[in-house]
């Protein structure tokens, strides 16, 4: 009992301090146990606030994992290059290992599990509280339970699977990893008693918090995962297993560790699953939320832009648990705002769009644009006046998600004089004139890209409300299901073509139809799916892991090999940048490593030495 006592009043003390939301606040004690905490209905409710705060996925860099060191994941995939990022680079570098892995804690995770079981071994001390909302507040937790193991399931396949509060100094601590079978089954299990209980929707003072939609989208991006190659290899091998030896699993591989990484043998029917389960989510928010839908006035740029909004009713669940991340983002408001180049503003840490990501992007008519590719030094190069134009005819998504250098590039308040930021040098360093001396407007370079991550920061209001972090969007469903449906079929048939014909319609694009390039089979329509995916779910820390499942990561300018930009030089010779003078350049950012053993993360070495946990292969 000491031993808990101690670990709640901590907990309480941590949330006195990043409580962010009314229904998420606590009184200050001094005295706390198991019986005081729950002794009634509103302490009961503090303490499930804990787990919230404890368990939710929060994707920006901060306190908690989320990211990677000091940046975001798009850093450390094909999305975007940072300036200044120690964590991207561990990973595109490759060093990384089981003893140096900065993107994820799982002694972290495992604190919001413990929070969770605290909490349901602990709910129904509570003696004056109806069933209906005892079994509510029980499934809150369950939820978040099940969501920190598909947190750690898509980065470590099959994991130890913890259902009670464990005695924190004893050896039942050490628990072994389920199969990744079992693991799949435990959160959908989860998922599918939570959603017996919770509610469809709150008032806006709990807005936040979690509702049937979110254990049905949590069940569903669970099942996409499990029918997905990495995990459901079409071949019935694993990605150890593929025939291609690189080098890669040099360390031998142990039989036995199959079952643990993926299923052992493939079935197509976990396709039809995962669509049905996408679908439920689709149908709940038609149906039953009474209030989520994709947002589609007709006015593509704004509706992408409130797509992610701190309130807009798509989405379906977001962290509004992390003050502390939210209080930063206000204090550092105009860095992040005006320069738009960093989330930690004043720190100057880049994040750049790669010309990789953008040519993912189709012109606002739904065509590819033609950019100038030449890489030879003493080879002709388009001009600045030809860069502005071509980002210029891109469709709004791109508008909206980068911020390339342009005059009139001062959308949603963009001040003028704060966006200029200077001209850089071939080796990357050195301005060849003083920051805002000769642009006009907004002109700037970017150093590590096309130009600057912009979205979320339009969407900003520094002096008000803090940004939260979306943990599901229903936007994502339309392409889940779009995804897994095409799968069970040779050809897309126009069920599939709706479903993917809603993201584009919002997004300002022509329909597709079944005459349309790339709509003819399964596998040519897989990749318009893929490309439809990555853009829409920009910089939102689904790419990450998107070319791992789909097991694409070791394709050249994937997660392997040249990351490239458009970089902006002003000619030899000249003495005023104008249209003319300065010009656009292919430029490699940098050559990236792969290897297939990283498709799965490495358990820490020193709880594998305990002899309790297989180590994923190659590691």
């Amino acid at each position: 009992m000491k031993t808990v006592r101690i670990f709640i009043i901590s907990i309480i003390a941590s949330l006195l301090v990043v409580s962010c939301n009314d229904f998420f606040e606590i009184p200050i004690t001094s005295d706390v146990t198991i019986d005081t905490v729950f002794s009634n209905q509103s302490r009961a409710e503090q303490f499930l606030w804990t787990v919230y705060e404890t368990s939710s996925i929060n994707g920006f860099p901060g306190w908690k994992d989320g990211g990677v060191r000091n940046g975001m994941l798009m850093g450390a995939t094909d999305e975007g290059d940072m300036y200044g990022g120690e964590g991207a680079e561990d990973f595109n570098k490759g060093s990384w290992s089981a003893s140096n892995q900065r993107e994820f804690n799982m002694g972290t995770a495992y604190l919001g599990i413990r929070n969770a079981n605290i909490f349901l071994e602990s709910i129904d001390r509570v003696p004056v509280i109806t069933d209906l909302y005892r079994n509510q507040m029980r499934s809150e937790a369950r939820f978040f339970r099940a969501l920190q193991h598909f947190d750690m399931m898509q980065r470590y396949g099959g994991i130890p699977i913890v259902l009670k509060t464990l005695d924190k100094d004893g050896v039942e601590q050490k628990i072994p990893r389920s199969t990744f079978a079992e693991t799949v089954k435990f959160i959908v299990d989860e998922c599918d008693e939570a959603a017996k209980y919770l509610p469809n929707n709150y008032d806006k003072t709990y807005r936040g918090r979690v509702t049937k939609g979110a254990a049905l989208s949590l069940k569903a991006r669970t099942l996409l995962y499990a029918a997905s190659p990495l995990f459901n290899p079409i071949d019935g091998k694993a990605y150890y297993e593929d025939g291609v030896n690189d080098g890669d699993f040099t360390k031998g591989v142990d039989p036995e560790l199959k079952k643990y990484v993926c299923y052992e043998s493939y079935d197509a029917k976990r396709w039809a699953t995962a669509a049905a389960a996408s679908k439920a989510v689709m149908d709940w928010a038609t149906n039953e939320s009474g209030w989520c839908a994709i947002i589609n006035t007709g006015k593509p740029f704004d509706d992408y832009n409130n797509s992610t909004s701190l309130n807009s009713n798509e989405i379906i669940l977001n962290d509004r648990s992390h003050q502390r991340f939210a209080s930063w983002l206000v204090g550092y408001g105009n860095e992040v705002r005006y320069y738009t180049n960093s989330i930690y503003g004043s720190w100057k840490r880049s994040h750049g769009v790669t010309f990789n990501m953008t040519k993912f992007y189709l012109t606002a008519n739904g065509d590819e644009q033609t950019w100038n590719e030449n890489t030879d030094p003493n080879g002709t190069y388009g001009n600045y006046g030809e860069f502005v134009a071509k980002c210029k005819e891109m469709e709004p998504r791109f508008q909206l998600s980068v911020q390339y250098s342009s005059p009139d590039q001062i959308a949603a308040g963009l001040e003028t004089n704060k966006v200029i930021e200077g001209w850089w040098s071939k080796d990357g360093t050195k301005e060849i004139v003083p920051a805002g001396k000769w642009m006009d407007a907004s002109m700037y370079a970017c150093y590590t890209g096309v130009g600057h991550l912009k979205k979320y920061i339009v969407n900003m209001n520094h002096t008000e409300e803090p940004f939260f972090w979306t943990i599901f969007r229903l936007a994502e469903f339309y392409l889940n299901y779009a995804e897994a449906l095409n799968e069970t079929m040779s050809s897309p048939n126009q069920e599939v073509l709706d479903a993917i014909n809603v993201i584009r319609t919002r997004a300002g694009l022509p329909d597709l139809t079944s005459s349309s390039q790339g709509c003819d089979t399964r596998d040519n329509f897989r990749k318009v799916i893929q490309r439809e995916r990555t853009v829409e779910l920009f910089c939102e820390e689904h790419r990450f892991f998107d070319v791992r499942r789909w097991k694409i990561a070791d394709k050249e300018g994937v997660m392997k090999g040249t990351m490239w930009t458009l970089r902006l030089y002003q000619m030899d010779g000249a003495t005023t940048p104008n249209k003319t003078t300065v010009v656009y350049k292919k430029e490699k950012i940098e050559d990236r490593v792969w290897k297939d053993f990283m498709y799965l993360y490495p358990f820490n070495q020193g709880e594998v030495n305990l002899g309790y946990l297989k180590q994923n292969p190659g590691w």
